[in-house]
């Protein structure tokens, strides 16, 4: 059930995360109406699905790293691919249009990467500079009873 819960907590944060990228970038844009339809919102939850699946790739303990980042890289290109290209949001129609699509998704992705890897390293170090405060136990008393 935590897998579960885990999930759906990271496929909403990430749609909310998407959904305002694409707000945002169609207020730059200058879009009359910058507001998402229903239809897009559902391909967006699909896709934000599809990436919080493939990142449990990530708590596989027996794959090595190596293995990991080019099957995720993979497994997003080909969900990115078939819900937004082949979805409608753009026209795909040529090699070179493909290959334009890749070299972003590639572009993005080793950004997305390095972000997420500078933070895990933030993290670290703070964890290292701020120790937890340890809970002290309660101390025990010895039990006797009130009523006999």
């Amino acid at each position: 059930m935590k897998r579960l819960e885990k999930l759906l907590y990271h496929t909403c944060t990430l749609s909310v995360l998407i959904s305002l990228l694409i707000l945002i970038g169609n207020i730059i844009a200058g879009v009359k109406s910058p507001s998402i339809a229903a239809s897009r919102y559902f391909v967006i939850l699909l896709f934000s699905l599809i990436i919080s699946i493939t990142n449990m790739i990530f708590e596989i303990k027996s794959l090595k790293a190596y293995i990991k980042f080019p099957v995720h890289f993979a497994v997003l290109f080909l969900a990115f691919y078939v819900v937004f290209a082949n979805g409608g949001a753009f026209k795909v129609d040529s090699a070179a249009d493909f290959m334009v699509v890749f070299i972003a998704f590639a572009f993005f992705y080793a950004l997305i990467t390095c972000i997420a890897l500078l933070v895990m390293k933030s993290v670290k170090k703070i964890d290292k500079v701020l120790p937890e405060k340890k809970k002290k136990e309660p101390e025990k008393k010895d039990y006797s009873p009130r009523f006999k």
